[in-house]
């Protein structure tokens, strides 16, 4: 439980110990305002895992990214490992990926 919930859920105690009436015009504003509270809780606690696995998703595509970057940047006469593939620009400027020795892409400059 989020420090945010222990609070509300102390502050919903603290209410029922002190016999807050929803009869009265006052008690139905503060148990009205505790019950929002506690749905504003829950909402953030939501978005705050969303947010959790957002920055592991957006890690992913940077690694992802990173790989690409690293078979597109290739110099000539430079050989990379990245992601399972070799990638090579070879001295006549063509550019190989291969994965497991087989070919997947090849290119002429």
């Amino acid at each position: 439980m989020s420090a945010l919930k222990k609070r509300i859920t102390y502050l919903q105690g603290l209410a029922l110990g002190l016999n807050i009436s929803i009869h009265s015009a006052e008690g139905k504003v503060l148990v009205y305002m505790i019950d929002i509270l506690a749905d504003l809780a829950e909402m953030v606690t939501k978005i705050q895992s969303e947010q959790d696995d957002f920055k592991i998703y957006v890690d992913s595509i940077d690694d992802d990214l990173t790989s690409l970057e690293n078979m597109v940047y290739v110099t000539l006469g430079q050989k990379v490992i990245t992601g399972g593939m070799t990638v090579q620009n070879d001295d006549t400027g063509t550019f190989i990926a291969e994965r497991n020795g087989e070919a997947c892409f090849k290119a002429k400059d």
